[in-house]
């Protein structure tokens, strides 16, 4: 095994660099893995539907059984096949690179000044000050650090390094899920200065254009999908967690990306959006248009946001002011059943000027 490893990715137009170094590496996939790496990869429907309450979850990659792992599979080998469909090559200008260490003692806090804590989110992590780096300590069910992230001032470099616990490096399966989550963090921090943002949603295609369904969590924004896919004809899911929306030619666009919560949908395509739609539980099914600050108010409470950055708010909250100016946007109260999605559709074709 190489010491280190590097794979590229390109994700809503921005390209990151993976830097993997020992004990840990990149997952080598099997047949059955890359060829639905490769549907998703040409944009076609990976055929998943969104999870809901009470449904068991499947796999969040592209492996869907023991069977399907290599010969050379480890404690140490991560499963990173999610990012496969957005893979480039490696001589490609980067927006920020993450290096992954390996295991190390946890590093000392003297000298570190805690800026917020998260503890609405799995995993919890602080985000501190230290000198001219930022850091997250990422942090396990019992409280301890299990992992730590470490940005550069400008943010477009970071470290990753997995805390050895009694003496011993964690296993993959936690460590692939951190990465994923630095690689969200140092993307949220990077692509907004640049006029893009991650949103929490889940997004319809339809007609040869996007629907984003936003809520606070647990309002069914998944559920709502899935009346889409059982009752429109012609309806296909892009993602359904954490899109990303950038503007081009003066229309907005969602891109698929690595990062589709529970739902492993992983389609590297893009459609121009038609509708942002904020859904709230309701006895009926009703829809009307918003415009102006009320839903620019939706949008900012299901952006992925680096509110203690003042940099990234001020680019963040001048897109979202675009998108909300340009886009229709709405407020659905519904039910979880199929009148639900054929209103949500009657309504944003009728209500669109």
């Amino acid at each position: 095994m190489m010491d280190r490893e590097t794979r590229h990715y390109s994700v809503g137009g921005f390209v990151f660099g993976l830097e993997v170094c020992a004990p840990y590496s990149f997952m080598e996939c099997t047949g059955p893995v890359l060829e639905r790496i490769c549907r998703a990869a040409m944009g076609e429907l990976f055929p998943v539907l969104p999870t809901r309450a009470g449904d068991e979850v499947p796999p969040r990659t592209f492996v869907q059984s023991r069977d399907e792992l290599p010969e050379s599979y480890s404690n140490f080998t991560l499963d990173l096949s999610q990012y496969e469909p957005f893979r480039v090559a490696d001589d490609m200008q980067e927006l920020f690179t993450l290096t992954v260490k390996a295991p190390e003692s946890e590093s000392s806090m003297e000298g570190e000044t805690i800026v917020l804590n998260v503890d609405d989110t799995l995993p919890s992590y602080t985000i501190g000050r230290k000198g001219e780096t930022t850091v997250f300590r990422f942090k396990g069910s019992d409280g301890l650090t299990t992992a730590v992230l470490t940005l550069c001032e400008d943010s477009r470099h970071g470290f990753f390094a997995p805390v050895l616990k009694d003496g011993k490096a964690p296993s993959c399966r936690p460590v692939g899920f951190y990465v994923n989550m630095a690689l969200m963090i140092m993307f949220t921090y990077n692509a907004s200065r640049e006029g893009a943002l991650l949103i929490h949603s889940s997004v319809i295609s339809h007609d040869g254009m996007a629907n984003l369904f936003l809520g606070k969590s647990g309002t069914g924004k998944s559920t709502h999908s899935r009346l889409w896919l059982d009752f429109i004809e012609g309806a296909q899911l892009l993602n359904d967690d954490n899109p990303v929306l950038r503007f081009h030619d003066g229309s907005l666009y969602v891109y698929g990306t690595p990062w589709s919560g529970k739902t492993p949908c992983y389609r590297n395509t893009s459609r121009k959006v038609r509708a942002i739609v904020n859904l709230k539980q309701a006895p009926h099914n009703r829809i009307e248009r918003i415009k102006g600050i009320p839903a620019y108010s939706y949008l900012l409470s299901s952006v992925s946001s680096v509110r203690w950055d003042r940099r990234v708010m001020d680019s963040l909250t001048s897109t979202l002011s675009d998108i909300a100016m340009t886009v229709p946007c709405y407020i659905m109260e519904c039910l979880p059943d199929e009148d639900a999605a054929r209103t949500c559709l009657s309504g944003i074709s009728s209500l669109s000027e």
